[in-house]
């Protein structure tokens, strides 16, 4: 990846840490959980992304060790539990969850595909194969800690949208777009190919 490119990606992967821990924080409280205990899941699932990432390398937990990410985190776990306290917001929490969990996913997958394909070199199939793989843990762990049927089983083009939003993005990058622009299209088919399987439930 381009240094010129680094501080964007940096900047993208702290973004999803934040969703990633709203939306699992959201879930939990949505389940009746206690407010710690929401805080705390939406903390372990958004430094999922970076443990994932950090999986692919064999020198360490650099993102842990720079603890950027874990502000990130914990900001967005404690926005998710205690976003149902607010005025108002208590009836359309399945609408934030809904927009949340599909963004962080979207930013997720794409994310770890990019770094796998620009960041560690594997080759294409396989930084599509294990960026899915990595961009999906965080959802799972959410939904197997708050007693759901995993999403990526349960939800209709919940795997399916991630899948073709990852494709996309490296199909993108591999005719020489640049990151940011590749997340951004695989993240917009990720939210638009979720709403349009899933709108009739935001109502």
């Amino acid at each position: 990846m381009p240094l010129g490119e680094y501080w964007i990606f940096t900047l993208l992967e702290e973004a999803a840490c934040v969703l990633l821990a709203a939306s699992a924080a959201l879930r939990a409280r949505q389940n009746g959980g206690q407010v710690g205990g929401a805080v705390m899941l939406g903390l372990f699932c958004g430094l999922c992304l970076p443990l994932m990432r950090e999986v692919s390398h064999l020198s360490g937990f650099f993102a842990l060790v720079e603890a950027r990410h874990i502000p990130c985190a914990l900001g967005g776990a404690l926005a998710g539990g205690l976003l149902l306290s607010l005025p108002g917001c208590g009836r359309y929490g399945h609408v934030l969850f809904f927009w949340l969990d599909s963004l962080s996913l979207g930013l997720a997958v794409c994310l770890q595909c990019v770094h796998l394909r620009c960041g560690a070199s594997l080759d294409w199939p396989y930084a599509l194969a294990l960026g899915l793989i990595f961009g999906l843990v965080p959802g799972l762990v959410r939904d197997v800690a708050v007693g759901d049927t995993a999403c990526l089983l349960e939800e209709d083009w919940y795997a399916m949208a991630a899948a073709l939003a990852a494709m996309l993005c490296l199909a993108l990058l591999r005719h020489g777009v640049n990151v940011p622009a590749s997340v951004a299209v695989g993240v917009a088919l990720m939210l638009a190919l979720r709403f349009w399987r899933g709108h009739k439930n935001l109502c």
